[in-house]
């Protein structure tokens, strides 16, 4: 395997989405977590792209020269006493990374 998203995390995460870059260089994976990991094809590089909290990766998504990775970040509210979290339709954001 390429990585593990759950190395040295206290809590399992799963992955929702993942893209190559166009160059097959990179991999970036948006997990359930606030942030998304990125990396690299031989495995030798990784690095774990924060978000803000209450924040969480819709989808990713690599410029065609592999310059510039794009995440949709979306809002989580708080769950109420007892209840699952729910997860907001809107507003969404654009993070670009470079």
């Amino acid at each position: 395997h390429l990585f593990d998203v759950n190395d040295q995390v206290p809590t399992r995460r799963m992955v929702y989405r993942a893209a190559w870059s166009a160059d097959g260089k990179w991999l970036a994976a948006a997990v359930d977590g606030p942030h998304v990991l990125v990396a690299s094809a031989d495995g030798k590089t990784t690095r774990r792209l924060a978000l803000a909290d209450e924040r969480f990766p819709r989808g990713v998504a690599w410029a065609p020269d592999g310059s510039r990775l794009a995440v949709g970040v979306a809002h989580a509210l708080p769950a109420a006493d007892g209840k699952k979290r729910f997860y907001a339709e809107a507003p969404d954001e654009l993070h670009v990374y470079d």
